[in-house]
């Protein structure tokens, strides 16, 4: 699919290959910048402190690579963490990751966690924290638990409530999930593309909706 738009007008728009203007697409890592966008709103909204650590949200994270780390570093994948974002490497780190969520066929002999939830915590530290940018998907995934436990709801339902309603969405859109049914927040979110459209519009508008937070 194609689309392009200029000031909330559509210019061109179209289809191939099958899919269609109702066809979900998966929108791979575009999927960190609407999560971390929902987390941003309950930053503006006092709900998410950027300065606390990470483990006052996630305790289960405090023996793990994680402890010491701030929510804002999660936010800026400046986390120190023994985990590779090397896709050619079935025992990278997002190799490892794949396996538990079940987005690629299980390894031979892969014996390691099978839900994100479970992943997470088996990731340690390399470094130290807020040090240097480094693109770990895993991060995003621990920022979509802190919204998730924040609000007490999954986190796929908080982003429903947050952007997908207030803007008026044309259509739901899919998660891509693990085994116990957890969204794969860093890379699995499938809208459509009108929809993608309008979370573009309004990133540039600066729109205001759900109770007047920043989106």
């Amino acid at each position: 699919g194609f689309l392009v738009a200029n000031r909330g007008q559509i210019l061109h728009e179209s289809y191939h290959n099958g899919m269609t203007r109702t066809t979900p697409h998966l929108a791979m890592s575009v999927s960190k910048s609407i999560t971390s966008t929902t987390a941003g709103i309950l930053i503006a909204q006092g709900k998410i402190d950027p300065d606390a650590l990470l483990t006052d949200y996630l305790p289960e994270l405090a023996a793990t690579g994680w402890n010491g780390a701030t929510v804002q570093q999660v936010l800026d994948m400046t986390t120190a963490l023994d985990f590779s974002e090397e896709y050619t490497d079935p025992g990278s780190g997002i190799g490892a990751m794949s396996n538990a969520l079940g987005l690629t066929p299980t390894a031979p002999g892969y014996d390691g966690p099978r839900d994100v939830y479970a992943f997470l915590p088996s990731i340690a530290k390399n470094g130290e924290h807020g040090k240097a940018f480094t693109y770990r998907t895993c991060n995003t995934e621990v920022l979509a638990w802190i919204v998730a436990r924040t609000e007490g709801k999954r986190f796929d339902a908080v982003l429903s409530e947050r952007i997908w309603q207030p803007l008026g969405m044309e259509q739901d859109a899919d998660f891509l999930i693990d085994t116990t049914g957890m969204p794969f927040a860093g890379g699995g979110l499938n809208p459509v593309l009108r929809d993608m459209a309008r979370f573009g519009e309004a990133m540039r508008c600066g729109v205001h909706g759900n109770g007047g937070q920043a989106i």
